[in-house]
């Protein structure tokens, strides 16, 4: 038997609360879509939106706008209990999920770019790039029990949590109509996200 999910989804879902037992002389292979486990769980699949460039100034405004922050990746499901007793079972995880257990995380959004600034001094600055955003938390693991079988399991990790998100990059600093060396100063980049938790493998 073969399972294949697409984006988001587990080849074979086992969400939290649920239990599923893989048992028999048969085979099965289980592929997670992007960021959805193999056997386990699966991700919200949220896409992180990027921060707002910042206000354009002009004379008067010594420093343009403040590129916006961006946004916060999507965090990942946590998956239930899996008891393999026999048979052959391979499970691929997506990106930055586990082959069994939790689905992966996706990044945080770009910052915006700092404002422009308009007019032509020394004295004037573009604006400060926005930060990256938060890369969203990896799903945990819940109860994975293997009591026989042959076991194929490949992913961020094999059996355990997904991997949280990277972190977005800083924003550009914004120009200045001075000249180059008014550019103002790029945004910091944004913190990963957690990663899930092993869970219990027994």
């Amino acid at each position: 038997n073969t399972l294949t999910s697409g984006a988001n989804r587990a080849g074979l879902s086992v969400p939290t609360g649920a239990t599923v037992t893989i048992e028999g002389t048969g085979s099965l292979t289980a592929t997670g879509g992007a960021y959805g486990a193999g056997i386990g769980a699966g991700s919200t699949g949220t896409v992180a939106t990027n921060g707002k460039q910042g206000t354009t100034v002009g004379s008067g405004t010594t420093i343009g706008g403040t590129g916006g922050v961006g946004g916060t990746g999507g965090s990942a499901y946590s998956s239930g209990t899996v008891i393999i007793k026999s048979g052959t079972v391979k499970a691929y995880g997506g990106t930055n999920a586990a082959g069994i257990g939790g689905g992966g995380a996706t990044n945080g959004g770009t910052g915006g770019t700092g404002g422009t600034n308009t007019w032509s001094s020394s004295s004037y600055y573009g604006g400060v790039g926005g930060s990256g955003g938060t890369g969203g938390t990896g799903g945990s693991n819940g109860t994975v029990i293997i009591m026989g079988g042959t076991i194929t399991a490949t992913g961020v990790t094999a059996i355990g949590g997904g991997r949280g998100g990277n972190g977005g990059a800083g924003g550009v600093g914004g120009t200045a109509a001075y000249n180059s060396t008014r550019r103002g100063v790029g945004g910091a980049g944004g913190k990963g996200g957690s990663s899930g938790s092993s869970g219990n493998i027994i």
